[in-house]
């Protein structure tokens, strides 16, 4: 016998061993003992296959079949190399420590149902989960999709088979990867809003504020509609109101911001003055081109009563005086006469109904706080 050469085959997933050795027995024109080449294949998954061809030149280092020989002769395939399978007389016994076939049938236990929440602004995640443990003859494992993919918002099954070789039936398990939307859309608001007052409400100056929707984005589509409280278009009171507001995507989540609508405030009044001792305070509205124009508004100090109207007359002289007169209103009479240039003034109030009155004297108009 020449020497033995072997090689692994990843491609084929065998053992590949060849020699050349002597043919036993007498061939007619040949004798005994003539040459032929032998290869045996040691397939992982315990097939044996056995092939020989004889007038042929002797294996090398590199073979990989039966040389020169078109087609080998072809021996025996010996299916799982299961006991009494090969069998007495051939050359050599091979005979792997587990056979493939007749063995306990191979089971695969699927890892558990796989529940994760999205990647940061993804609609899904990447998941990786253990593979199947394994009992009885198994082969190669496959799972579709594999660990380490991306999977999509929602529930996606996760099925595994076992291969399926000759000799045994393919085993299979499944579970399911659940990736949930929990990220909340952005909305990003409109900067605060001012606006001057256009009318009155009772003794509350207001304005009719409309405003630039919110942008909104999310990790998925279907972002529902942007809700704002109070919405644009609505009648805001004098003040700061806060503006919020809101989008909902289809899993639930929602998201928020918030800006502030201010209406009226600082130069809404042109002149104001303050009881030197009460702290009573009296405001009206100067300027012409304003909708609320000559609007005055009093407030009591102690009791947090206010009175209010329009003048039928107001005058003024820029640094030197401001008369103003509502004589006409059914509720509330008012008269004020500020003297700038004796940095003094005075106002008086009468409630029509009660008869009531009340009054400011401010002797030092310079140091007025600057009208709210």
């Amino acid at each position: 016998m020449t020497d033995v050469y072997h090689m692994y085959d990843a491609g084929l997933q065998a053992n590949i061993v060849q020699w050349q050795g002597d043919h036993f027995g007498s061939q007619e024109g040949r004798g005994e003992g003539f040459p032929i080449d032998v290869q045996v294949l040691l397939f992982d998954n315990g097939n044996i296959l056995m092939q020989y061809a004889d007038d042929v030149e002797g294996g090398s280092g590199s073979t990989r079949g039966i040389q020169d020989a078109d087609p080998p002769t072809t021996g025996l395939l010996h299916s799982c190399n299961t006991p009494g399978s090969v069998f007495g007389g051939l050359a050599i016994l091979f005979q792997p420590p587990v056979p493939c076939g007749g063995g306990m049938p191979c089971v695969l236990t699927c890892p558990t149902d796989i529940t994760v929440s999205n990647d940061a602004n993804q609609c899904g995640a990447v998941v990786n989960y253990p593979p199947p443990t394994t009992s009885g003859d198994c082969g190669t494992i496959t799972c579709t999709p594999p660990s380490g993919s991306f999977f999509p918002v929602g529930t996606t099954m996760v099925n595994c088979t076992d291969v399926v070789v000759p000799g045994r039936s393919g085993a299979a398990c499944s579970f399911a990867v659940t990736v949930n939307d929990t990220q909340p859309p952005t909305l990003t608001c409109p900067a605060n809003v001012t606006a001057a007052g256009t009318a009155t409400d009772g003794c509350v100056i207001t304005a009719v504020v409309t405003y630039a929707a919110p942008t909104v984005s999310d990790n998925c589509p279907a972002v529902g509609a942007v809700t704002c409280v109070p919405p644009s278009g609505s009648t805001f009171n004098e003040g700061t109101t806060t503006v919020t507001c809101t989008a909902t995507d289809a899993a639930g989540n929602a998201g928020n911001c918030s800006f502030t609508v201010t209406v009226g405030g600082a130069g809404t009044f042109g002149a104001c003055v303050i009881d030197d001792f009460s702290g009573d305070s009296w405001s009206i509205v100067t300027d012409p081109t304003s909708p609320i124009y000559r609007y005055w508004r009093y407030r009591v100090a102690a009791t947090g009563e206010t009175f209010c109207g329009v003048a039928e007359s107001l005058a003024i002289r820029p640094g030197r005086s401001l008369t103003a007169a509502d004589t006409i209103d059914p509720r509330f009479h008012m008269n004020a006469n500020l003297n700038y240039g004796a940095n003094s003034g005075t106002v008086q109030v009468t409630d029509v109904l009660t008869g009531r009155q009340f009054r400011i004297r401010d002797r030092n108009l310079a140091n007025t706080p600057a009208c709210p």
